[in-house]
């Protein structure tokens, strides 16, 4: 029986040690997936807040095209947007998805009521290919009068925008940096709120992993 018990505890002491040696070999790296808004105006800008406090920690960052898409496949971290009820996965909220008008300040001192944005180009993200309908129907405004400018994603959007050339309906989130510096303004307090969110999301045990849980904290105090 002593034996047995031994050879129990050998075996403990072996798993913890094939455990400790596949979180040491991957304790430098943190894989993560998203939009790739999400990647240019939200995470880009605030990242070098990360490096400073975590120099040690590789954050791989690759792109994908759907918002509601949920799958990690190799990652460690996927940001989806939703409600945050994915069977099987552990989610944090980040922010709500609110959508805001934005465009060039010039642009905005002609807009003073809400079918006034009918009088130009209309920027629209053809990952959210409803949300100009649905805000324009908010506002009991025909969507048959609209002039949409279709382009890839919500940072190709802010980036006309900024140079003048419509106006953009996208993540108040997104567009912090450039209201800062007075390249956009909001031309009416005006949001959509559609109900869901913008989640962290993870497989059961990733916060376990010492790197994954500082980014998971780090990701938190930022958002």
């Amino acid at each position: 029986m002593q034996l047995a018990t031994r050879v129990a505890e050998l075996f403990d002491r072996v798993e913890e040690a094939v455990h400790e040696a596949t979180s040491l070999g991957r304790t430098r790296r943190v894989r993560l997936k998203v939009i790739p808004s999400f990647a240019i105006k939200w995470l880009m800008p605030r990242l070098a807040t990360f490096y400073a406090s975590h120099a040690d920690i590789d954050l791989e960052v690759a792109t994908v095209t759907r918002a509601d898409d949920v799958s990690l496949g190799d990652a460690d971290f996927v940001v989806r947007r939703g409600h945050g009820q994915w069977p099987g996965m552990h989610a944090e909220a980040l922010f709500d998805d609110v959508l805001t008008l934005a465009c060039a300040p010039s642009m905005a001192a002609a807009i003073h009521h809400p079918r006034d944005v009918l009088e130009h180009k209309l920027l629209h993200s053809m990952i959210a290919p409803t949300s100009w309908d649905a805000w324009l129907a908010q506002q009991g405004l025909p969507a048959a009068d609209a002039r949409l400018v279709p382009l890839a994603n919500a940072a190709l959007c802010l980036q006309a925008a900024v140079q003048g050339a419509g106006i953009a309906l996208t993540q108040q989130a997104y567009m912090r940096e450039e209201l800062a510096l007075g390249m956009l303004a909001r031309p009416l307090d005006v949001a959509m709120r559609s109900g869901e969110s913008y989640y962290l999301v993870s497989a059961p045990g990733t916060l376990d992993i010492k790197p994954c849980a500082e980014f998971a904290a780090w990701v938190r105090s930022v958002a």
